[in-house]
């Protein structure tokens, strides 16, 4: 059974007993709450620019609503979500909410002035006639003292007419008599003249009052105009804020309203928003950050696959706008691990490749062969896959660990492979001795019985020294120590059987080492 390409764990908190305090928090952790709370990954942008500014706080803005809307992230806090959630006041959406409002108390204020004025619409036909009788009085009272002017008749008339009837009954009126009445007329005549002065004021006043009203109806016809004229702009300005208001509420609910971002400039000095500031800026706010929750376990290959295309999505995303040129870096445990697996798959490999070859030379040299080295390689990189799927499969049932942890087979390649080489060699330089006639299928199966003895004893004392790492706890350990203890297991199986047979495929029957050579 060959293992392949696996999955490897990248975890460092497996290596921890789960009797260790660190490692009981981290799993109450998980248990309550999602995975990635514990471990939380952070991206840094840096640009050559401020941004605490509107421009870059909306693009910092769209970053985060489109992070938030991956199905493989928990959470994400930054400038404009502190708290991981969006605060609404800060949305046009939310703006144009009140806008509306305040356009709809406008209508419902425009409304009921427009109700008043037609309730308390005056009649100016009781002023214009209020004012037709005042004139009318007026006209009349000056009749009255234009008569009363017309028929005044001098005190020496009266007296002498007075006198005159005296006489004609034969009663002439003597001399006091006579003066007696005369005072009596000059008295009647003052208080007539009195009241005719009264009654040209009272006319005058009552005429006055009928002009007053008359140009005060012309005037209140005037304001009736303008009112029914302000009636009809109050109505033109109920419709123009009845479209407004359509416009805004449609605007409101669609995405661009949902979606942008506006910080008003007297915000921006807002001293509610230094703790957000200082949190999430840098100190001369040119770099800010994004703290990011996954789901998954941030140990794991999913978040690993997730910190990548978050990185990647985040530059693609900012193409194009005034982050563009700007410096996308991202820390925590998924991006670290992620680094870790691409350094070490490519260190391993560079190594296995430098190893097998510097092997495979040696081998050339003290074998005199160049098939037997690629069957010895062969052997030994069976044997050595062969371990880590049985040290996986170990692992999962007597560990509870279904993955190998990453170091594991770069440890166990370095010990099975030169461990495997050291027998291979002590194998063919006492095939090479052997002097038991020209066969060399004779030859290698004697060798690999006096030379069994060695490899099986060596096996025996490295599986133990191995197998002492086992009670470290130290899950790296413990899975390479069985990788290395099933490795040599193998080997004392396999190389005593492979490398006749590999001698039989090398060698014709008959034929020896040196007419080979030839």
């Amino acid at each position: 059974m060959l293992m392949g390409k696996g999955t490897l764990n990248y975890d460092s908190a497996v290596e921890l007993s789960n009797g260790l305090p660190s490692k009981q928090g981290l799993n109450v952790v998980e248990k309550h709450f999602s995975k990635g709370t514990a471990e939380p990954s952070t991206v840094y942008i840096k640009t050559d620019h401020r941004l605490d500014n509107q421009v870059s706080m909306a693009e910092i803005d769209r970053i985060t609503r489109q992070l938030k809307q991956r199905d493989d992230v928990e959470t994400v806090a930054s400038l404009t979500q502190p708290a991981g959630m969006s605060i609404n006041q800060f949305y046009i959406t939310d703006q144009l909410n009140g806008l509306n409002r305040g356009l709809s108390q406008a209508q419902q204020g425009i409304q009921r002035s427009q109700t008043t004025a037609n309730q308390q619409g005056f009649n100016q036909a009781q002023l214009a006639a209020i004012g037709t009788s005042a004139q009318s009085i007026g006209e009349r009272l000056q009749r009255i003292q234009q008569t009363s002017g017309q028929t005044n008749v001098s005190g020496q008339q009266i007296l002498g007419g007075i006198q005159q009837r005296a006489t004609s009954v034969g009663a002439p009126l003597n001399a006091a008599q006579l003066q007696v009445i005369a005072g009596t007329l000059q008295q009647l005549q003052a208080q007539q003249s009195g009241v005719t002065n009264e009654l040209n004021g009272i006319a005058s006043d009552t005429q006055s009052i009928g002009n007053n009203l008359q140009a005060t109806v012309s005037q209140l016809k005037a304001l009736q105009q303008q009112a029914e004229q302000a009636k009809q702009g109050l109505g033109q300005l109920d419709s123009g804020l009845g479209q407004a208001s359509q416009y805004l509420t449609g605007l409101q609910n669609s995405a661009i309203g949902a979606n942008t971002f506006y910080l008003p400039a007297q915000l921006l000095t807002d001293p509610k928003l230094k703790p957000a500031f200082d949190n999430y800026l840098s100190e001369d706010r040119k770099a800010t950050r994004l703290v990011i929750v996954l789901k998954s376990d941030p140990s794991s290959e999913a978040a690993m696959k997730s910190a990548n295309q978050i990185r990647n999505q985040i530059q693609q995303n900012l193409k194009g706008t005034k982050l563009d040129h700007a410096t996308v870096a991202m820390n925590g445990q998924s991006a670290l691990i992620s680094d870790t697996q691409a350094s070490a798959s490519n260190d391993f490999f560079r190594t296995s490749v430098i190893m097998l070859i510097g092997i495979l030379i040696a081998l050339m040299f003290v074998t005199k062969s160049i098939l037997q080295p690629l069957f010895i390689e062969g052997t030994l990189l069976l044997a050595y896959l062969s371990s880590l799927t049985l040290a996986r499969l170990f692992s999962s049932l007597f560990l509870g660990q279904t993955m190998l942890t990453w170091n594991t087979p770069f440890f166990s390649f370095i010990m099975i492979i030169a461990l495997g080489v050291d027998y291979s060699i002590f194998l063919m330089r006492r095939y090479q001795e052997v002097d038991q006639g020209d066969e060399p299928a004779v030859k290698i199966v004697a060798a690999s019985k006096f030379i069994g003895v060695v490899v099986l004893s060596a096996a025996v004392i490295l599986g133990g020294t191995f197998a002492a790492l086992i009670p470290s706890g130290v899950l790296t350990l413990i899975q390479v120590a069985i990788a290395v203890i099933i490795g040599l297991l193998i080997l004392v199986l396999i190389l005593p059987v492979i490398l006749p047979a590999a001698i039989k495929l090398t060698y014709s029957q008959g034929d020896s080492i040196d007419s080979a050579k030839k």
